[in-house]
């Protein structure tokens, strides 16, 4: 698609220099006398202006910067919904650079290409070789974020011979997997409204904004009681490092091109005085990474002075490998995480985050908080990591962390079934590999997680165990808990019946199958007792 973004005074986009250096000489980049800019600068931008979107850009090129990603993180913490870059691309043609990049979650990553000719581009930026390198790099970023929210766009300068240039620049970036951007800084007057067509050329012109907001704390406040267990969790909304293939929110922004916004911690207030008010003692954070929020030690904080006296996070573990966050959370009132592990190698637990270098992270992060808070892990197997389990459960053991509790068979967080398929695996092969794996890795799966999610004829007929009577009756949709009903994306992950459950000994113990599973998998697998 050729686009034509608008990016006009007020209309919620700040444009920020990052300076340094440059491996391009442009000749339309004049020299910059200002310093390079720094994570704290990016913060208080972010944070007095509220942007809809930060872009990083020149003078200076972004990927030369080695602190790039602390950059993007302080743009979150100064509450920017969307951080954008534009870059000349060059760096991209390394494989490396391009993961770290991906791995950033950027909303758009805007690609300069002067040219389509090479030796034409090439004269532009005074490079040469520059042509190839940028083209490669936005080839092989495109590669990386197909299946995730960043959208890859090639920008081209408003220079006398554009309206014929493109066509060829089109075909171009279509090659590569990313879309025609042209930049209109000015806000022509001839342009129509966001939607419509720029007359005369067949370009669709966007704002750089995000279509829609996915808002959690508009009109109401994320949050769940426990009558049972004393507890409140509430559904705290921010950035995540990782971009999990199971992930149910990170679908939801995909679907809308969108990224949730920093909750404003306040609207959560009224429920922890709720809590309580009942007596209730425990406090629970959960998606969307609530680590990541910059004003959590402030809420920590609010409900332990109202009585809750365990405080626990739902978490990759991943912004802890930063003392100082440790060191805050603690002293705020934390007191406990539990995190989830999708391998027992950086390989396997990488592929699954789709985000290098967080396993790493994840390790770091359970180590600055070990022996300072509660730590314990559950685990989410998929395709990519199952025949891992038995070696993740070893690995959990070997860092004290117990048992991993819950073990989850992630139910469809899109309604595509090609995606769905990308990570959903038989459960069929999840019982297998129970059924090879030493005798305490069985008891945890079967404890911990399986028994309740996988019917009882494919658990004990593909695995040959005998499987115990279950603490309690399982039913179709049993999973969802009454008043998420409406939340979205809620509808894909109620269960059907087995399609024996009739002619079953299993009767109401089996939990039924997602109607996306059917379509992926089939229903051969059941098979009545």
């Amino acid at each position: 698609m050729l686009v034509a973004m608008v990016c006009t005074p007020g209309g919620g986009v700040v444009w920020l220099p990052v300076g340094g250096s440059c491996n391009s000489h442009c000749e339309s980049c004049p020299p910059d006398e200002r310093p390079s800019i720094t994570p704290e600068d990016v913060r208080a931008a972010a944070a007095s202006r509220l942007p809809a979107v930060l872009v990083l850009t020149g003078p200076g090129e972004p990927l030369l910067r080695r602190d790039l990603d602390e950059l993007v993180h302080a743009a979150r913490r100064g509450c920017a919904s969307n951080v954008a870059l534009v870059t000349n691309g060059r760096a991209l043609a390394y494989p490396r650079v391009a993961g770290a990049v991906a791995s950033l979650g950027f909303s758009h990553v805007i690609v300069t290409l002067l040219h389509a000719d090479a030796a034409e581009h090439d004269r532009m930026t005074r490079a040469s070789g520059s042509h190839g390198q940028t083209v490669s790099g936005i080839a092989n970023l495109s590669r990386l974020v197909r299946d995730r929210m960043t959208r890859v766009v090639v920008r081209t300068p408003d220079r006398p011979d554009l309206p014929h240039a493109l066509d060829s620049l089109a075909a171009l970036a279509r090659k590569q997997g990313a879309d025609l951007l042209w930049i209109d800084a000015e806000g022509k007057p001839d342009l129509p409204p966001a939607g419509g067509l720029v007359r005369g050329t067949g370009i669709e012109r966007i704002l750089l904004e995000a279509p829609h907001e996915a808002r959690s704390s508009q009109g109401h406040a994320p949050a769940r009681m426990h009558a049972d267990e004393k507890a409140v969790s509430l559904v705290v909304r921010t950035g995540c490092r990782n971009a999990c293939s199971f992930c149910t929110t990170r679908h939801i922004q995909e679907q809308n091109r969108s990224t949730w916004h920093l909750d404003d911690l306040s609207v959560f207030h009224g429920s922890l005085e709720k809590g309580a008010s009942k007596g209730f003692v425990s406090l629970r954070f959960v998606a969307v990474e609530p680590l990541e929020h910059p004003d959590l030690p402030d809420l920590i904080s609010r409900a332990r002075g109202l009585g809750f006296s365990r405080v626990e996070a739902w978490t990759s573990a991943r912004a802890l490998a930063d003392p100082e966050v440790t060191r805050s959370l603690v002293s705020a009132g934390l007191t406990a995480i539990d995190v989830v592990l999708l391998g027992s190698t950086a390989a396997v637990h990488d592929e699954v985050a789709r985000a290098p270098g967080s396993f790493d992270e994840t390790m770091a992060g359970i180590g600055n908080a070990r022996g300072r808070i509660d730590v314990s892990c559950h685990l989410v197997l998929v395709r990519q990591n199952m025949d891992d389990v038995g070696d993740i459960i070893r690995m959990a053991h070997g860092l004290d962390l117990g048992d991993p509790s819950p073990i989850l068979v992630p139910a469809p967080s899109t309604s595509a079934a090609g995606h769905y398929a990308s990570f959903a695996a038989r459960m069929s092969d999840i019982t297998r590999v129970a059924a090879h794996e030493e005798a305490d890795v069985r008891r945890i799966m079967i404890e911990h997680g399986i028994l309740r999610q996988i019917p009882p004829c494919i658990l004990e007929r593909t695995s040959g165990l005998h499987v115990p009577e279950p603490l309690g009756p399982t039913s179709p949709g049993g999973d969802i808990q009454e008043g998420k009903l409406e939340d979205p994306g809620t509808g894909i992950k109620l269960r059907s019946p087995c399609p024996s459950r009739d002619r079953c000994a299993a009767g109401g113990r089996c939990p039924g199958y997602h109607d996306l599973y059917g379509q992926v998998h089939g229903t051969d697998e059941f098979v009545p007792l």
